[in-house]
């Protein structure tokens, strides 16, 4: 059995060595790392030698990054198909009713409520999708998690366009204040499925990337 001490060094080695980030695979690796070495001390050698082969074993620096390498990939995809899991669940049954109820609760809304509220509300739902994004990504912060860290950086690339359309409503008031007011208040009033569509897509993704954000993911070292 390794002391305190050995564990540290082998663990510096990982962090140092091959520039092992992540504390999911760390620990991972440094179970394998030490039972190695273990290994090597029952035959005879110092820890010094024992971590040494060891090391040599599980690839050396370059080896060990790969094995990062491949558990970030493995990882991103995990992430990737969860979430498209996750949005084509709320078009299964049971979840389906619940969908349509909001779809049509978003269509009435939209019938109702005056084009200039409107455009505000649909821009209100477009921040709240950027809170909730912020809000998670601020709660990685300092942490080492691969599985949050993975996630935020998902969330990021895959909501980026989302995003971007819904921060054209930050120039929509701006738009209501000259003769182009006309054009945006006259389509949604004619329109008003597309400020329900807009609405209920903001609220879909929204919940989909609070239901991610819970997720948990694995990966077994090779």
């Amino acid at each position: 059995m390794l002391t305190t001490d050995q564990l540290n060094t082998l663990r510096f080695d990982l962090q140092a060595l091959a520039n092992i980030e992540y504390s999911e695979i760390l620990d991972e690796l440094l179970d394998h790392y030490a039972a190695l070495t273990e290994q090597k001390m029952a035959n005879g050698l110092t820890f010094e030698d024992a971590s040494r082969w060891a090391w040599a074993d599980m690839g050396s620096g370059e080896g060990i990054q790969r094995l990062q390498e491949q558990f970030v990939k493995s990882l991103r995809q995990q992430i990737a198909a969860r979430h498209k899991a996750i949005v084509k669940s709320y078009f299964r049954w049971p979840t389906l009713v619940t969908t349509l109820l909001i779809a049509v609760m978003a269509y009435q809304a939209a019938l109702f409520i005056p084009a200039k509220w409107l455009v505000t509300a649909i821009f209100g739902l477009g921040v709240l999708s950027f809170v909730v994004q912020l809000f998670i990504r601020n709660s990685s912060r300092g942490q080492n998690s691969a599985q949050r860290r993975i996630a935020v950086e998902y969330l990021n690339k895959t909501g980026a366009t989302y995003l971007n359309i819904f921060q054209l409503m930050l120039n929509l008031p701006a738009f209501l204040t000259d003769d182009r007011a006309h054009l945006v208040r006259n389509f949604l009033q004619s329109y008003a499925s597309a400020g329900a569509a807009l609405g209920f897509i903001a609220i879909l993704y929204t919940v989909s990337f609070i239901q991610l954000s819970y997720e948990r993911f694995s990966y077994k070292v090779a």
